[in-house]
């Protein structure tokens, strides 16, 4: 999937803007072709709402992943600082014998 912000503006969004408004439009253009102009603008928007659908799908997997990445990520901190804690333990736990020894020797 593309990124959002590298997507190109809408071409039809783009054509739309340039239409004469509506009661101008009727002036100028028989029924017929207010007709085609009609489902051309709706055709237009059913592909650009498909487009949205598709982005939106895209970044809710993007966030589930990055979530789930992100818990990953903490979990193994997580893992990490217990087993720190426990060397540090058994590291303390080895001083105060060696303190304790030397208190008996004295």
């Amino acid at each position: 999937q593309s990124n959002l912000s590298s997507q190109p503006p809408s071409a039809s969004s783009t054509a739309s803007s340039r239409l004469p408004t509506s009661s101008t439009a009727g002036a100028l253009l028989n029924s017929d072709q207010m007709g085609l102009i009609q489902r051309m603008l709706e055709d237009g928007f059913k592909e650009l709402k498909k487009e949205l659908n598709s982005e939106t799908r895209w970044l809710k997997n993007e966030i589930v992943k990055n979530t789930l990445q992100t818990e990953w990520n903490l979990e193994d901190g997580l893992k990490q600082i217990i087993e720190r804690q426990s060397s540090l333990e058994e590291r303390i736990s080895t001083i105060e014998q060696d303190i304790a020894a030397i208190k008996n020797t004295l």
